[in-house]
């Protein structure tokens, strides 16, 4: 979540990819479900890509973790 919230939302991009897709989800503690779809870096909301700034902190933060518990 640290990685995330440094995570820096962009200006609106045209720029998309069918084959670099990535999504996180979040289980909350009340059941529900919360995502964020990413584009080769670039954040997918409401079928609108927006550019980010920082979007490889958080996959070196998500490698790491995996890495931690033995799944990469």
């Amino acid at each position: 979540m640290k990685a995330l919230k440094q995570l820096v939302v962009g200006e609106e991009t045209k720029l998309r990819t069918m084959d670099a897709g990535e999504t996180l989800a979040f289980q909350m503690e009340d059941g529900n479900v919360w995502t964020l779809d990413f584009e080769a870096g670039n954040l997918l909301r409401n079928n609108t890509c927006y550019e980010t700034e920082g979007w490889k902190n958080v996959q070196n933060v998500i490698r790491d973790d995996l890495t931690e518990e033995g799944l990469r």
